[in-house]
């Protein structure tokens, strides 16, 4: 047998693209076999929304009002698989199982677009077994499918920076624009990509003619997305809602923490109860919105003092949502995790060449600051994080003289992941105790 032809067809680029799809789809599908979790909470809303489209009574509230609350593109995408095989959620988590399969594809054209084909790889094989990943295929959230969107955008977006060709930013802010509509906090994404293309405008004067074309053909791509459904909102609400009425409550949530120290939950204080008093979705944003604000003039610190909980909130090895009602400790993150940061460290002066990976980053971070974040919104720029973390180990083992150590050490460091996430609830009581010693719980 010729081994060395059999290695050069596994490791060819058509079986690579075709091992990393099935390697993923079985995963998910795997456990969803075994994780068949009810609908819970915004799972429950997303179907509603749903099924009142399909029903042909249009997007509204349960008060058979309309409502912008949540973006449409998610509810609209469930009620056209409804449509086609009938109230069936299972076929709905079998198209996000196929979607995340892809998201790993992509990956895997990222991470061997910025560095090489091994980054690459290596951050497939992550993506693949990544819990967050894994475990959000089996729910009825926006997040696997806004995470797939916004790589075809940012991918689509280094094409165009490469080549300049104006299609390129155009489909670009297409994809971005359809991913704002899935969830709309990647709003500000939009304005970080457009502020980019500025700054290469004042730095490269040579290629002012073609940035110019490219900012307006991704501009007018953007907002032909957008456009129509902020039009209905117009015109329903009499306000300029560009996609969402949810600022309001996402807003005074980030500056009222439940307890002072909960995020991801509904503070039901007075404020909140005459909120929800108020017949107008936009009246209530607006209410909400001067209850935070006049919440920050009573006590100006106060955006400061949140933002290590926000911060600590997004990154916590601990997640309450993957698994229905339990909290796990987030074994495959946490191994990642501490690659990105020397990752950072170690590109520190690729910051320009490697935009692709950052921009989405310091977008989701600016909006957790200004807002807040929790572990499931963390998920959508993970793949940026999981590429730079791959380059990271890549370049660790490409350098040292003892590899085989290395490797040992990776499998350790894994394995006492893994023992953690068996033992979450020991876990998450340590990682408490710790909190609240750091004054941060």
């Amino acid at each position: 047998m010729d081994y060395k032809k059999l290695g050069r067809f596994f490791y060819s680029e058509k079986v690579l693209l075709i091992a990393i799809c099935v390697a993923a789809l079985i995963v998910r599908l795997g456990f969803m076999f075994y994780h068949d979790f009810p609908l819970f909470a915004d799972e429950l809303e997303y179907d509603r929304l749903a099924v009142s489209l399909l029903d042909g009574n249009g997007y509204v509230s349960k008060a058979g009002n309309a409502t912008a609350g949540r973006p449409p593109g998610y509810p609209l995408l469930v009620s056209t698989v409804y449509l086609v095989f009938g109230h069936e959620t299972a076929v709905v988590k079998l198209l996000q199982a196929a979607i995340d399969s892809l998201t790993c594809l992509l990956i895997y054209f990222l991470g061997r677009s910025i560095f090489s084909k091994k980054v690459g790889l290596l951050s497939a094989i992550i993506s693949i077994l990544h819990v967050s990943f894994i475990a959000q295929s089996s729910k009825l959230l926006t997040e696997g499918v806004s995470t797939f969107l916004l790589l075809c955008a940012v991918l689509l977006f280094r094409k165009a920076s490469l080549s300049r060709k104006a299609l390129l930013y155009c489909l670009s802010g297409f994809f971005l624009g359809i991913t704002c509509m899935v969830r709309s906090n990647f709003l500000i994404l939009s304005a970080i990509f457009l502020l980019f293309m500025l700054y290469e405008f004042s730095r490269f004067p040579f290629l002012r003619d073609k940035l110019i074309k490219g900012m307006g053909c991704y501009t007018i791509a953007f907002l032909f997305v957008i456009f129509p459904w902020s039009i209905r909102n117009f015109k329903q609400f009499h306000a300029f809602v560009p996609i969402s009425t949810f600022q309001g409550y996402a807003l005074y949530a980030s500056y009222k923490p439940v307890d002072g120290k909960m995020y991801g939950f509904v503070p039901y204080d007075n404020v909140m109860k005459e909120a929800n008093s108020i017949a107008s979705e936009t009246q209530q944003s607006k209410f909400l919105s001067k209850k935070a604000f006049l919440l920050l003039k009573a006590d100006p610190l106060l955006f400061f003092r949140l933002i290590p909980l926000k911060i600590c909130y997004f990154f916590s090895p601990l997640d309450w949502e993957l698994v229905y009602s339990k909290v796990i400790y987030n074994y495959s993150y946490v191994f990642y995790f501490p690659f990105f940061l020397t990752g950072l460290f170690t590109f520190r002066h690729r910051l320009l060449e490697l935009n692709a990976l950052y921009l989405p980053v310091i977008g989701v971070l600016m909006f957790t600051i200004v807002l807040f974040g929790i572990p499931r919104f963390r998920i959508p720029i993970e793949p940026y994080m999981i590429i730079l973390s791959a380059a990271s180990i890549i370049h660790v083992y490409d350098t040292t003289i003892r590899k085989r150590k290395m490797l040992l050490c990776l499998c350790a460091y894994f394995t006492a992941n893994y023992v953690l996430f068996i033992n979450s609830e020991a876990t998450k009581i340590a990682l408490r105790f710790l909190s609240r010693k750091a004054g941060l719980w």
